[in-house]
């Protein structure tokens, strides 16, 4: 519960201007809310990483594999894909994958990560985030995807001169979906 407030409190400053800055220009001076929540993803996921690593004992380290699993269910119980992510990360990175670990581990953290499988554009995690009853705190780093994306594949103006509807329509509805959830908690 505690990640999923600080996770809030960082996800509630992001202003919209932000994200949308942020497809065009990926400034840290100019986003200095959505540079925060990513570096407190970032430190979130190096902390699991480094707690593993720095436990010679392999059983200290599967004590913390098993909380870890516990934490990630807490997490997708409680819609925070962000924290979700970070800490899956933080178990998929080469240098704790490549550790010996019993079977229930690497079954656990393999049915965790079929949420976030990465075939046909994460179909599985966007389905969860629209199922999923508010409040939920996304996975950030794809929305700002989408948002880059969009803005590089739909121009402001159409060949005609015409304001390019469809393409801010879906960014609008990108941006609606981000407000919603900050102003869910």
């Amino acid at each position: 519960e505690q990640i999923t407030l600080m996770d809030f409190q960082q996800f509630k400053k992001i202003e919209i201007p932000e994200i949308l800055r942020w497809g065009k220009k990926q400034s840290e001076k100019l986003n200095p809310n959505l540079t925060a929540f990513t570096e407190h993803f970032n430190n979130i996921s190096y902390w699991i990483r480094t707690c593993i690593l720095l436990e010679e004992r392999q059983q200290d380290r599967e004590k913390i594999m098993g909380t870890c699993i516990k934490i990630l269910k807490c997490l997708r119980r409680m819609n925070n894909f962000n924290s979700y992510l970070a800490i899956l990360s933080a178990l998929d990175c080469a240098s704790v994958r490549r550790l010996d670990w019993q079977k229930q581990f690497t079954t656990a953290i393999e049915e965790l990560s079929s949420l976030i499988d990465n075939t046909m554009s994460f179909k599985i995690y966007r389905t969860a985030l629209a199922e999923a009853k508010p409040p939920c705190i996304p996975y950030l780093g794809l929305i700002l995807q989408d948002v880059t994306f969009t803005i590089l594949g739909n121009p402001d103006k159409l060949p005609d001169g015409s304001i390019n509807f469809q393409g801010r329509w879906k960014l609008y509805t990108i941006v609606k979906d981000i407000e919603n959830f900050q102003n869910w908690y």
